[in-house]
């Protein structure tokens, strides 16, 4: 007999795929931000890799040599699952490790802090350790939600800010950084009107329970609006992309 929930989940999944919006989003201009800096044969950390999706991309840059960390056991387990099926043993590895938890003194070239820093209480000294742990001329890149409602769907308010400790302004943030010793050589916005559109869209459809027929319907134009958020110029958004220099 055919299961018909589990029939319609498989092709929900075959259509609108795994990702949240808000994840596909950030990880476009992550991705190709990291690709623009030259990753071949570089020494990784990947610091609240979650489910990795960071560090599986940086791992298949030649020479490349990539560590994930996270406090989440969980987390760390499925990203060894999954590094396992993938063969990526030789140059990718995670550990249950949280932040700010010593790191190392000189040992990465870069270090990639994807929507992490936000839930951490001691935010400052995550940033001096991460200074420490870089090799001289080594980056940190760094991307922190920024504060502000929900632009359209105020039904969605709820689902932005229930887990992080606090939310960060731009300028927040860069003083942030400098005190810890890094020198800010790009910033740029991320999730503007498109992406922020797409992002409460999907929670809307998808965190509030809607019908299936709804989801698949919004979907094409969440897709639109991606493509736009991420090649288009954003004057002001709800997100923050950072690239930061030891010197």
């Amino acid at each position: 007999m055919i299961n018909l929930k589990h029939s319609v989940k498989k092709i929900m999944k075959s259509i609108v795929g795994d990702r949240f919006a808000g994840g596909r989003i950030r990880k476009k201009h992550v991705f190709s931000l990291l690709k623009s800096l030259n990753p071949n044969g570089k020494n990784f950390l990947d610091a609240g890799c979650g489910y990795g999706d960071y560090s599986f991309f940086l791992s298949k840059f030649p020479g490349a040599s990539v560590r994930g960390i996270d406090k989440d056991p969980s987390m760390i387990d499925w990203c060894i699952k999954k590094n396992t099926q993938l063969g990526l043993s030789a140059n990718v590895d995670f550990f249950v490790q949280s932040l700010p938890d010593k790191l190392g003194n000189e040992i990465y070239d870069m270090i990639v802090c994807v929507d992490v820093l936000d839930d951490i209480p001691e935010d400052d000294e995550t940033l001096e350790m991460f200074y420490k742990s870089l090799k001289a001329y080594g980056y940190l890149i760094l991307h922190v939600p920024l504060a502000g409602k929900p632009i359209y769907l105020q039904s969605t308010a709820k689902f932005r800010y229930e887990l992080s400790v606090r939310q960060y302004e731009p300028h927040n943030i860069e003083e942030k950084l400098i005190k810890a010793g890094f020198q800010i050589n790009t910033a740029k916005y991320t999730f503007g009107l498109a992406g922020s559109l797409a992002r409460e869209l999907w929670y809307y459809a998808w965190q509030l329970k809607k019908s299936a027929i709804l989801k698949i319907m919004i979907h094409p134009l969440v897709m639109m609006l991606t493509l736009i958020d991420v090649n288009f110029p954003i004057p002001k958004g709800r997100g923050y992309l950072l690239v930061c220099e030891k010197l």
